[in-house]
């Protein structure tokens, strides 16, 4: 396919561990140069992390990392669950630099690592196959109304802890504190994951059975930091604009929207399959 002013690039995934390139059109498969992207081996995943690591303030934390992360990947194979890519090693990273000296560093591995399973039986596997089970997170919520500040311990023994800015302080703390006392460890870990996020500017997203709680702890969680909460209803069709407020409807089509789609239907048109198809039903200059 002359490729004209687009550049096409076609990326697919494995089914069960089998390549198949019959899900893409077949003028593209064989008019087009093919190259398969391996999976990194243990040492290149060691290379990738020393780098990133370097010049923070837990480079001592390499080999351990290096040790959890194999683990896991191993087991989230075993299990058929959500593979562990490189980009978690970035998560951690993240997460550490925002938290450092203030949460422990096993906490964070247990988010990264341990919760990104589903089910209850392969999170425990986890937790004890990269030495967690010893580790009690019980997280501990302080008020300084005063200051404007919320306070979170990982447990009632730790020594630091993390700090995030209230937006109001005509909060009903005593109403918070007896909810929060009323949840689960994993929902108060599920909070802490908000706080980090929160510190680390990232957006999150929250996986969870129905009636796991997931709603209710957003909720509760904006209320802890005396914050309002917009709900979206969602799916894979909507825009990113939805959150960003990019997309204005507009009954009309500008003249430059106009050139823009011409010349983007022009480009398919060397496709003769499409070509045809845009004359029988698209009207255009």
């Amino acid at each position: 396919i002359p490729k004209g002013k687009l550049n096409l690039v076609g990326i697919f995934n494995p089914q069960n561990g089998y390549y198949s390139r019959e899900k893409l059109p077949s003028s593209l498969i064989f008019s087009s140069i093919y190259h398969i992207v391996n999976n990194p081996k243990e040492n290149d995943i060691f290379s990738v992390i020393v780098k990133l690591f370097e010049g923070t303030k837990f480079e001592m934390e390499i080999d351990r990392f290096y040790e959890r992360f194999i683990i896991t990947k191993n087991e989230a194979k075993e299990s058929n669950s959500h593979p562990l890519t490189l980009n978690d090693i970035v998560k951690y990273i993240i997460f550490r630099e925002v938290t450092y000296d203030q949460i422990d560093e096993n906490f964070i591995s247990m988010m990264i690592f341990a919760y990104r399973f589903v089910n209850e039986n392969d999170i425990s596997n986890v937790r004890e196959k990269i030495g967690l089970t010893k580790s009690k997170f019980n997280p501990i919520f302080i008020y300084n109304l005063e200051k404007k500040k919320l306070l979170i311990k990982v447990s009632e023994n730790s020594e630091n802890c993390i700090t995030l800015k209230l937006s109001s302080t005509a909060i009903d703390v005593e109403s918070i504190l007896s909810e929060i006392a009323s949840l689960t460890i994993p929902q108060k870990h599920c909070l802490l994951f908000l706080a980090c996020c929160v510190l680390s500017k990232q957006s999150c997203i929250i996986q969870g059975d129905t009636a796991s709680g997931k709603s209710h702890i957003i909720r509760l969680f904006s209320r802890m930091l005396g914050k309002d909460i917009n709900v979206y209803q969602m799916n894979c069709d909507t825009g990113i604009s939805i959150l960003t407020g990019q997309s204005v409807l507009s009954n009309s089509l500008s003249p430059q929207d106009i050139q823009t789609l011409n010349l983007a239907l022009s480009c398919l048109e060397i496709i003769p399959e499409v070509k045809n198809y845009i004359s029988l039903n698209i009207d255009h200059d």
